[in-house]
């Protein structure tokens, strides 16, 4: 007789190419392969979508004549999502909450008497009602908490004995197509890398200002989003260094092209808790500048794999450009980074 395959229910609030979805999407190919489970998203566009289509519950965003109404699509969503999830979590008695929001799945599996589990992504800076809503009730309910970094642990001021750090890893997807360019044999073109959606949080405006006063380096920004986003977020402005692309799941091939990684999320509008683009450059070699708060100081030592800053600081930030990109430091700086991955992800 086959045994019983454990059942588990994930809930993801949005399906993007975020990174909460990759790290979901990783963590059930990895981890839950073999369970009997079903995903519970909004959104049908996005890196889950990989898995295969039965396993996948889409809950339709509410609209008004096709326009979501910010107030009452959000409630309408919310009582959709419990009771979604009421219903499926008398045969799914785990519930796996990635991110904070989908806080109604969470009150309706406690309703019943199911095991949570939180996978915790997200600290907010100045939140809405929403928001501190389902900060209160990832805190408050009973539930295991997993956090993505040391940091975010301490933001929460978690210490439960049921709560732990764990870092984020990359996918064995992602790591088969790793294809380490050896140094000494990059092109060498100097190209800075951002991947991230254009967005003020993302410090993309900083980036643009950032490659205005470096002339001689190559900036990329390769986004989730369709171009004409980003470019209507950097309102029409061009520059001959500056590059946008899509990106979408297959930023390996800008990785591998690549010579330094940058994170400019601005800690004034928003607060990096890991940094899933780090560890992804990090893979292929690439030193990285990085914010001085949040998730991103775990990553990177500086002098060692590359630099912590402030990312307003511009000058600053090119002055570590330079350092790093001279021929006499890049090799050192990139064999670290190659072992500062090792650390912080598993080898399959």
């Amino acid at each position: 007789m086959n045994e019983k395959r454990p059942r588990i229910l994930f809930i993801q609030p949005n399906n993007n190419y975020s990174g909460s979805c990759r790290v979901l999407l990783t963590t059930i190919k990895d981890s839950y392969g073999d369970f009997d489970y079903k995903l519970i998203t909004t959104g049908t566009d996005g890196i889950l979508s990989q898995l295969p289509q039965e396993r996948i519950v889409f809950i339709k965003y509410p609209t008004f004549n096709g326009r979501i109404v910010h107030g009452p699509s959000y409630l309408l969503y919310c009582f959709k999502l419990f009771f979604v999830a009421l219903c499926y979590g008398f045969r799914y008695r785990q519930f796996y909450i990635n991110t904070i929001m989908p806080f109604p799945a969470a009150l309706a599996g406690r309703m019943i008497g199911c095991k949570i589990t939180y996978h915790v992504h997200e600290k907010f800076i100045n939140p809405d009602i929403r928001k501190r809503v389902a900060a209160w009730v990832m805190t408050h309910i009973k539930a295991k908490r997993i956090y993505v970094s040391n940091y975010l642990k301490e933001a929460y001021d978690d210490h439960r004995s049921n709560s732990e750090v764990v870092y984020n890893k990359l996918s064995r997807d992602f790591l088969q197509k790793v294809n380490v360019v050896p140094i000494e044999n990059r092109r060498r073109d100097t190209i800075v890398l951002i991947t991230a959606i254009a967005s003020k949080e993302k410090g993309v405006d900083l980036y643009f200002d950032l490659a205005e006063k470096c002339p001689a380096y190559t900036f990329w920004l390769v986004t989730g989003t369709p171009v004409e986003n980003a470019v209507k977020f950097l309102k029409g402005r061009k520059l001959p260094n500056f590059h946008i692309f899509q990106g979408g799941n297959n930023v390996g091939r800008f990785l591998q092209q690549s010579d330094l990684l940058l994170n400019m999320s601005n800690p004034f509008f928003s607060q990096e808790t890991f940094g899933m683009t780090i560890l992804e450059g990090m893979a292929y070699g690439l030193p990285a500048i990085v914010p001085n708060t949040g998730g991103p100081k775990e990553l990177v030592e500086d002098g060692y794999n590359g630099y912590k800053v402030d990312v307003t600081d511009l000058n600053d930030i090119k002055m570590k450009l330079n350092e790093i990109l001279d021929e006499k430091n890049y090799v050192r700086y990139c064999n670290n980074s190659l072992k500062m991955f090792q650390k912080f992800n598993s080898i399959y």
